[in-house]
């Protein structure tokens, strides 16, 4: 994949994409030369919109649709609200991207949207979207499972990379 980033703040951004299991681990990492209320941060790419039917994030309700690039469906998460996970299921159940993100805390949003002149889903990530504190340095990694297997394991997959990587167990349910 191509992933692509431009701060506008001074920050200084690596993304280091590496594979795991058949699942993309893209780490951002950023630093300012100073502590900084960070500007809002995006990292963007798009993969063919091949059986794409539909999209599932634990804030929707009923509303599944894919929607064009030009009015992309958020899923939005912080630290009291939201879950950064966000499905693109097959009309048959099967998964074709979940996006989670392993920073559950700060501010992000997960947007995606079908670019009807290339015919791809342009996919975003976006970091810092509500003001936070000064820091000198962040880091997150974007999990992305494109792998073709039913949608529900890659929820689990996402599950248990929140609770195994990212210090996220599950809640109990009795």
């Amino acid at each position: 994949m191509n992933f692509t980033c431009k701060p506008t703040d001074g920050a200084v951004v690596q993304l280091t994409e590496r594979v795991e299991n058949g699942i993309v681990l893209l780490d951002v990492d950023v630093t300012y030369d100073e502590p900084t209320v960070p500007a809002h941060l995006a990292v963007k790419w798009s993969v063919p919109c091949v059986d794409m039917y539909s999209l599932w994030s634990a804030g929707y309700k009923t509303m599944r649709k894919l929607c064009p690039s030009w009015s992309m469906q958020k899923t939005k998460a912080r630290l009291a609200s939201g879950a950064p996970l966000h499905q693109i299921i097959s009309a048959d159940g099967r998964n074709r991207m979940t996006v989670a993100l392993s920073d559950a805390m700060t501010p992000t949003e997960i947007a995606t949207g079908v670019v009807e002149k290339t015919a791809e889903l342009a996919c975003n990530v976006h970091f810092f979207t509500m003001p936070v504190n000064h820091i000198t340095e962040y880091h997150a990694t974007v999990y992305i499972d494109m792998r073709d297997i039913p949608y529900h394991e890659s929820l689990k997959g996402a599950e248990r990379y929140w609770a195994e990587k990212c210090g996220y167990p599950s809640a109990y349910i009795p």
